[in-house]
């Protein structure tokens, strides 16, 4: 009679391999997961400002001082900047109409390496003599 040692010996490492196999790919799906919940918690954040923006802009009827005041922003060269947590970034900037009494603007937020992470466009009826 032969010894099965070698062979219980054999199929316990080929075990151990496929546990360290699933393992490793448990972990990679994890850390996937955890790079896009970081990414849409992030784009989530960054459309939260974004509406909070072109709203307080659509309130002020495009008046970016007024907004920057509300906003703790700043207005420079007809650019309204906001900033969040130091991480995001968003900026505002008049747009042309064709129609007088419409007042529109463009929305982006960036992030803080400067990557656009969300934009919108706000539109609002002007005021008669409001400019």
């Amino acid at each position: 009679m032969k010894n099965k040692a070698p062979l219980a010996l054999i199929e316990l490492t080929i075990m151990v391999l496929i546990f360290a196999v699933s393992a490793a790919l448990c972990l990679q799906a994890f850390v996937w997961s955890d790079m896009t919940s970081s990414e849409i918690a992030e784009r989530d954040s960054a459309i939260l400002h974004g509406e909070t923006v072109a709203e307080v802009v659509k309130a002020c009827c495009g008046d970016f001082d007024a907004a920057a005041g509300i906003l703790d922003g700043e207005n420079s060269e007809g650019v309204l900047r906001v900033y969040f947590d130091g991480e995001l970034c968003a900026q505002a900037s008049l747009t042309e109409t064709e129609n007088p009494l419409l007042g529109m603007a463009d929305i982006a937020v960036t992030d803080e390496a400067g990557q656009e992470v969300f934009a919108l466009t706000v539109c609002w009826q002007e005021v008669d003599g409001h400019e």
